[in-house]
């Protein structure tokens, strides 16, 4: 009886983590393809030690962000493998503003302390 209900209770749960971990390597096979040449900061440090730019999304994947600078270069911020930070941040970037980076990573780390 109780094996029945672990189960029941378990599958839900694997099939949630399978999507989230395939749709996660389905976005980064085509980040590879995509970015080729594109800039990765997938830590805060990173991203902090970045030279400064103004950028606009591109396009939002669930690990990353793709953005444009406005001199044309392409980077990615975030990845599979990025902190809870990183990956919160990309959240919270919108394709209709221009940042200045690393200013809004900064600006986004004082408003959300550790």
């Amino acid at each position: 009886m109780k094996n029945e209900r672990f189960a029941k209770l378990a599958f839900p749960g694997l099939l949630a983590v399978a999507t989230l971990l395939t749709s996660c390597a389905k976005f980064d096979a085509k980040k590879s393809t995509e970015s080729a040449a594109a800039h990765i900061y997938e830590t805060a440090e990173e991203i902090r030690a970045m030279p400064p730019c103004k950028a606009r999304v591109v396009q939002t994947y669930p690990c990353y962000s793709l953005l444009r600078a406005t001199d044309g270069q392409k980077f990615c911020i975030g990845s599979p493998s990025a902190t809870r930070e990183v990956s919160r941040f990309i959240e919270t970037l919108s394709n209709t503003e221009t940042y200045s980076f690393p200013d809004a990573f900064l600006a986004y780390q004082k408003q959300h302390p550790r």
